[in-house]
């Protein structure tokens, strides 16, 4: 028969404060034995035990946000995403050191839009699709006649539609072309 496995190495705090435990009672036992015999005066054992006592467990962490705060945090994201994508593609320079940069922001874009939707979370710009006032996804601020357009269609959007798992988290915001009379 195999012998017993043998027990997991203690942490050096643990064998530290065994240590300290171990000439602390060596201690109190050479302090009563001086006290017995008059040679000193009594001390408190409670007291120096007490000291001795491991530290009280740490409190537990935080519980995560609430679900609400959370996607609020997701919405600012998705909303800063799509002013600074919309505002990159009007970005266009001859300088090769600005051009670069230019790139790299959009590389960065994509990178976020990519880190968003393995997270189950999409933000979508709804510009040149049919609107339907039926649906929840949009909310119209305004309407503007068009030529060229022959069913109302989602002219421009001021903040994306944001969803997450599929749920409508917020729902997209612009302007409503609909054909001119």
């Amino acid at each position: 028969m195999a012998p017993p496995p043998d027990p997991p190495p203690a942490s050096t705090t643990t064998v530290l404060a065994g240590e300290l435990r171990r000439l602390a009672q060596e201690g109190l036992a050479a302090a009563r034995r001086l006290t017995a015999t008059g040679r000193a005066r009594p001390i408190d054992a409670g007291w120096i035990l007490d000291q001795l006592q491991p530290p009280p467990p740490r409190p537990p962490p935080p519980p995560p946000p609430p679900s609400d705060q959370l996607e609020g945090v997701v919405v600012e994201a998705c909303n800063t995403l799509f002013r600074i994508g919309a505002d990159h593609a009007r970005l266009r320079s001859d300088d090769p050191e600005l051009d670069a940069a230019i790139r790299r922001i959009g590389t960065n874009l994509r990178q976020f839009t990519r880190e968003l939707r393995r997270r189950r979370i999409e933000s979508l710009d709804l510009a040149g699709r049919p609107f339907d006032p039926n649906l929840n996804e949009f909310e119209p601020r305004g309407h503007v006649a068009v030529s060229g357009v022959s069913v109302p269609t989602i002219h421009e959007c001021f903040r994306p539609l944001v969803t997450r798992d599929g749920r409508i988290v917020q729902p997209a915001v612009g302007v409503v072309a609909n054909p001119q009379d």
